[in-house]
């Protein structure tokens, strides 16, 4: 097996002609050029070439390997990315490498039987995509290759489109591409005799209890154990700078990396009005290094949002748009980076116990409608049918409830605390969530304590009443990082109590209520997030001429979406006559594709 460690993004192409490489090999050094010190190598073989682009200069990887590298040979496999337990016995068995810990994308090329296998890990956070023609099977962990491949006909997927609308992120197997699919994480494909065959793993779901003990301070102390060694497996004992926004998740990143010593720096992103950059200050003060603020420029949305619709990004919510800014504006070079992300879901937060009735064990319709009616005001049923013009577009409204209500079916259980808890670990986070850390690995290695499979397998196993309101995890940071659970959030709320706010944060949100417009934006508290910058506001004030650029292409896009209706929303939300903030951000997604279509 060729282990390709430092290798952070491919492309795979299985066909009898392999002319259009040069072409691809354009697009891929195009997108190259604008990371910092990536190369690109590549492999040909009879009917199969991998390109891979890495943070190695040399291909000297490929003597990192288990069997000889020589065209000769009938089977080639290639581990691309990290693992993070013992490898299977069998280097061969694709079943046996789909869904372990790690980051990779597991690959073997048969020649004599012209077969093409990949799998990845549990968790995907780069994701494979394939596109299947009659010519050629193309399989890379992003999705612009396979659009600018020249093999595919480029067709819109109202579904795709739709859930975009819906959700602000693609799901199931969807892509904005008709014939571009996703293949979930530990799912596995083969290609032979000019047919595939995928197979689907299933999600890690809720299981017995791993508890050692009963108590919530043994739960605490043996969910601190987990992570503190999913930290030690990623680092490799080289010193991080820390994604820090002030919340949860950023501040137990950091007291893992403290405990570790391997802290470099801090840095977060502001743009000199609204929000709060306090939390961040006193946090990186408490971790005892000096914090970098990167100011995002106020035409960021124009400036990258052509790079999130390339990269199969979802909707701009919740500062996609603000990363790729603050990762194109850093200021020197950028170490490993650590990130705090899918703590959340994973230990309990914005997860309901009851739906909106009160029920605990309701109907699976139930639980599907209050999940489609919360996490974000994006559009509803009644709203699509006046905005969509074509049929089959009408035709999807409603996919991205089909798809919640597999995952949620998959979840075997009556429960909708457990329902709710698959929906949104393998709905929104695969989908959405993940593209965080996966963007921030193009420029410099980047992880998450969270995404290790025992913490996953942990947190899905404790008892209801120990996730409620993140109990354990809260008590996690009282006992193990007192000095960083004793700072407030932005908004001046407790994490590790209940809701308190102190009297200087009491007093800038009445005095918000009353200053002059000007001057309330740079007092009042952004409370979507922690980072300091407000996306509903930040849509008014720096991305007003981009939006209405967009409304005046309408010959691209006027064909799917009433003119009338998309100009009347995106022109109130610019007027402040209204606050959807999360729709105009999904539209602008869909506006941005359509009018990018070649």
């Amino acid at each position: 097996m060729i282990k390709l460690n430092e290798a952070f993004g491919f492309l795979a192409i299985q066909s009898d002609n392999i002319d259009q490489t040069t072409d691809l090999l354009s697009s891929i050094e195009e997108f190259c050029r604008s990371l910092p010190h990536v190369y690109i190598q590549q492999v040909n073989l009879p009917g199969f070439c991998l390109i891979y682009w890495s943070r190695n200069p040399y291909p000297s990887e490929i003597g990192n390997s288990d069997d000889k590298y020589e065209p000769a040979n009938s089977k080639h496999t290639f581990l691309i990315g990290n693992l993070h337990e013992p490898a299977p016995q069998d280097f061969n068995n694709n079943n046996a490498w789909s869904g372990l810990n790690g980051r990779y994308a597991w690959l073997q090329w048969q020649q004599h039987t012209k077969t093409l296998t990949a799998t990845s890990d549990f968790l995907g956070i780069r994701p494979l995509y394939y596109l299947h023609t009659d010519k050629a099977l193309l399989i890379s962990n992003e999705i612009f290759p396979l659009v600018e491949s020249g093999y595919t006909k480029n067709k819109i997927n109202p579904a795709g489109y739709v859930q975009m609308l819906e959700k602000g992120y693609c799901l199931g197997n969807n892509t904005l591409h008709n014939d571009i699919k996703w293949l979930p994480p530990g799912s596995s494909i083969v290609s032979s005799d000019r047919s595939i065959k995928v197979t689907n793993k299933a999600y890690l779901m809720r299981g017995h209890s791993q508890c050692k003990e009963d108590s919530y301070d043994a739960m605490a102390d043996q969910l601190y154990e987990l992570l503190l060694a999913s930290t030690e497996k990623r680092t490799n004992n080289k010193s991080h700078s820390i994604l820090l926004s002030g919340g949860l998740d950023s501040r137990v990143v950091g007291g893992l990396l403290q405990k570790l010593d391997l802290i470099s720096d801090t840095f977060t992103w502001h743009q000199g009005t609204g929000g709060d950059l306090v939390a961040a200050k006193e946090i990186a003060r408490a971790l005892g290094v000096h914090p970098r603020f990167i100011t995002i420029p106020h035409d960021h949305l124009q400036k990258y949002h052509e790079e999130l619709i390339k990269l199969d990004g979802g909707a701009t919510n919740a500062h996609i748009t603000y990363l790729l800014a603050a990762l194109h504006s850093f200021n020197g070079t950028l170490p490993p980076l650590a990130i705090g992300y899918a703590g959340d879901p994973l230990t309990g937060a914005h997860i309901p116990t009851t739906t909106h009735l009160g029920s605990l064990h309701p109907s699976i319709e139930e639980s599907v409608a209050h999940f489609d009616s919360a996490l974000g005001r994006f559009f509803k049923d009644d709203e699509l049918l006046t905005i969509l013009r074509k049929p089959e577009w009408k035709d999807a409204i409603g996919s991205s409830r089909e798809e919640i209500k597999k995952t949620m079916l998959a979840a075997q259980t009556s429960s909708h605390f457990n329902r709710w808890t698959a929906a949104l670990l393998w709905n929104r986070n695969l989908r959405c969530t993940t593209f965080l850390p996966r963007q921030c690995d193009n420029f410099t290695p980047t992880f998450s304590p969270f995404e290790d499979k025992a913490v996953y397998e942990y947190c899905l196993s404790l008892p209801f009443d120990a996730l409620n309101n993140q109990l354990v995890y809260r008590k996690m940071l009282a006992r193990h990082f007192k000095k960083l659970a004793k700072i407030p959030r932005s908004n001046g709320e407790q994490v590790c109590s209940e809701i308190q706010l102190s009297a200087r944060y009491r007093y800038t949100a009445l005095a918000a209520k009353f200053v002059p417009k000007p001057l309330r934006q740079r007092i009042s508290r952004w409370e979507g997030g922690g980072y300091a910058i407000d996306p509903n506001a930040d849509l008014r004030i720096g991305s007003a001429q981009y939006l209405k650029h967009l409304l005046k292409q309408d010959d691209m896009w006027g064909e799917f979406l009433d003119t009338k209706k998309v100009s009347s929303l995106i022109n109130n939300h610019l007027d402040s006559k209204t606050k959807q903030g999360l729709q105009i951000q999904a539209l602008v997604t869909v506006l941005e594709s359509l009018t990018a279509r070649k």
